[in-house]
């Protein structure tokens, strides 16, 4: 599992508990998944990461960091390809990952992040895809 020398952050695994899975194929999966998003962010190495979170969670339909991730590299493409599908996507996993664990995904993804300050401000989440500039701060 450590062989990418990529580690989930602190509050990743303060918020997930030490074992956010108990598959291990599936959390390497993920792990790779984070080091993809750690390069260069273009759409090719961001298309890499999605795969890897895609399949972490067909390994693993209950793992919610890899939905965050899944998140994560959804809006990173948003942010590239400026297609809704994109947002869209990030949007719906960010809930399921919310659903899975609301703590961890409040507290990790991105969009996840972004959901939880338009309910705040907004009573909704109506109008995420198109705030790409809050999207950026967090990048």
């Amino acid at each position: 599992m450590n062989a990418l020398k990529v580690k989930t952050t602190p509050v990743e695994m303060s918020i997930a508990g030490a074992h956010p899975t108990e598959n291990v194929a599936a959390y390497d999966i993920y792990l790779r998944g984070r080091q993809s998003l750690r390069g260069q962010q273009d759409p090719k190495n961001i298309q890499a990461a999605i795969d890897l979170f895609e399949q972490a969670i067909k390994m693993d339909s209950g793992f919610a960091l890899a939905y965050t991730g899944l998140s994560d590299a959804s809006m990173l493409m948003y942010r590239e390809k400026k297609d809704r599908f994109w947002s869209e996507r990030g949007i719906a996993v960010a809930k399921q990952a919310e659903r899975l664990n609301a703590k961890l995904a409040r507290g990790t993804s991105l969009t996840g992040k972004r959901v939880q300050r338009n309910r705040a401000n907004h009573g909704s989440d109506h109008g995420i895809e198109e705030s790409t500039g809050a999207f950026a701060e967090f990048g």
